[in-house]
């Protein structure tokens, strides 16, 4: 019985042993990398108006949608497009902007910006402004800017 009982264990464990394991997978779904490059804010006063600039780089196949942005810096915080028409400079509310797959979207003077209305204490020089962004997809985004002097085109943004 002893001889039988130790048969079968050996030929159970080579069989156990020689055996081949079928390694199994995750497949973790793919999340567009799209991130904050070049970012910047320009100071501002308390209760007036700054704005943040970037370029958002998707370097993959997956487009998104930025759907709102916030910030440090004010509880009001909203996307924006500056434009030129019939010779004036608007700006309007954006309640979306598309970020297509493989490519750049310019946050800058003049046009896209982050507009941060009425901070709760002055942005200065030298400080820097988180800024979040979230997307159509759930994702959010985050970075700090510095702040530092806008140069080249010269816009009033006190009296927004």
């Amino acid at each position: 019985m002893k001889k039988i009982t130790l048969l079968l264990f050996v030929t159970i464990t080579a069989f156990a042993c020689t055996s081949e394991k079928k390694e199994t997978m995750e497949v973790t779904p793919v999340v567009a990398d799209i991130s904050i490059e070049d970012g910047w804010a320009r100071p501002g006063k308390a209760g007036m108006m700054s704005a943040a600039y970037f370029r958002l780089e998707n370097t993959t196949d997956i487009a998104d949608t930025l759907v709102s942005a916030s910030s440090n810096v004010s509880n009001n915080t909203q996307i924006h497009l500056s434009y030129e028409k019939d010779g004036l400079m608007v700006m309007e509310e954006q309640e979306f902007v598309p970020v297509p797959a493989n490519a750049s979207v310019m946050f800058k003077q003049g046009g896209l910006h982050i507009m941060l209305i009425q901070p709760d204490n002055d942005i200065n020089e030298g400080d820097s402004v988180a800024v979040e962004l979230t997307f159509k997809s759930g994702r959010t985004l985050s970075a700090q800017v510095p702040v530092r002097p806008a140069t080249g085109m010269k816009m009033d943004m006190q009296g927004h």
